[in-house]
C-alpha cells in the first residue's frame, strides 16, 4: 500500500475446474480513489507463494515457489533484485510479512520438502538481511499482525498446532517472548488478518477475514477488541476468498486483494 494505491503481484490462475494453474508474472498498481489501474513491469519470472510488504516506502516481494530466497524491489519502471537474497537454506513459500519498526518481518512459510518453517528474518532498511526471532510453532499459510505498541500476533495456518489451525500467540518485542492468545473460532489456513479502529471510540480490533478449512472456502470474520479473551463472530463477507492479502488503510476499512 503506497498512500491510496495498491501493487498487486504474483499469484496464479483459476481455471474453470476452480485447480491452481500456473503461477503469475503480472503486476499491476490499483490507485483506489480513480478506480485505475496501472499496468506495471512484470516480475523477472512468474511467481505464486509470494509475500510482501513496504521498507519504508519500497515495495518488495519476498519468496515464493520460484527462488524462493529471492527479494525484489517493485518500481515504476522496472523490478529489480534487492540489495540482499532471504538468508535461509531452503525457499520461503507461503510465509506471512508485517512490518516490526523500521524493518519487514517475514516469517515461517514452507521449505523444498513443503515442511512449515518456524524461522524468520528481517529484512533491514540498509539492505541487510537478518535472522529474526522464531516462530512458536512452525507455521505456513497463516497471518501476522502488528498490533502496535511492539506487539505482533501469530494467527492460525499450518502449523505443529495443526493443518487448521484455531491457535493465535502474541510475540512482545520487549520481552522478546510468545505467550498463548485465545482460540479462534473456526481454524483456517490462506486467510487474510489486519487491525481497525473505531474512528468514533478509538478501540482496536483484530480482524480475521476467509481462508480455507479443510479446502473449503470460507466467508466468515472474526474480531479481538483489544484487551478480550474471546473473539466475536462478524459479519460474513459476501464471497469466501482465500490466499488473500490485507491491505491497511486509514479509514475503518480493510481491503481484500
Amino acid at each position: 500500500m503506497i498512500g491510496s494505491k495498491v501493487i498487486i503481484s504474483g499469484g496464479f490462475d483459476n481455471g474453470l475446474d476452480g485447480y491452481r494453474e500456473d503461477p503469475l508474472a503480472h503486476t499491476e498498481l490499483l490507485d483506489l480513489k480513480t478506480g485505475q489501474c496501472i499496468q506495471l513491469p512484470d516480475l523477472p519470472q512468474p511467481k505464486s507463494g509470494v509475500t510482501g510488504g513496504l521498507l519504508g516506502d519500497i515495495p518488495l516481494v519476498i519468496g515464493g515457489d520460484d527462488d524462493g530466497h529471492e527479494v525484489l524491489q517493485i518500481g515504476k519502471d522496472a523490478i529489480i533484485p534487492f540489495a540482499s537474497h532471504l538468508n535461509g537454506k531452503s525457499r520461503r513459500l507461503f510465509a506471512a510479512t508485517t512490518q516490526k519498526n523500521q524493518s519487514l518481518w517475514v516469517t515461517g512459510g514452507e521449505d523444498d520438502s513443503s515442511n512449515a518453517l518456524k524461522s524468520t528474518e528481517l529484512i533491514q532498511r540498509d539492505g541487510t538481511i537478518i535472522a529474526g526471532p522464531d516462530l512458536p510453532v512452525a507455521a505456513a499459510f497463516h497471518a501476522i499482525v502488528d498490533q502496535h505498541d511492539d506487539t505482533y500476533m501469530l494467527i492460525g495456518g499450518w502449523t505443529d498446532d495443526g493443518r487448521n489451525s484455531k491457535a493465535t500467540y502474541v510475540y512482545n518485542g520487549q520481552s522478546g517472548k510468545w505467550t498463548k492468545g485465545p482460540d479462534l473460532l473456526q481454524g483456517r489456513i490462506r486467510h487474510s488478518a489486519g487491525i481497525l479502529h473505531d474512528a468514533i471510540t478509538h478501540d482496536q480490533y483484530t480482524v480475521v477475514v476467509g481462508g480455507l478449512y479443510g479446502g473449503i472456502p470460507l466467508s466468515s470474520v472474526e474480531v479481538l477488541k483489544s484487551g478480550s479473551t474471546e473473539w466475536a463472530q462478524g459479519k460474513h463477507i459476501k464471497h469466501s476468498f482465500a490466499s488473500v492479502s490485507y491491505t491497511h488503510l486509514t479509514l475503518p476499512t480493510i481491503l481484500l486483494v
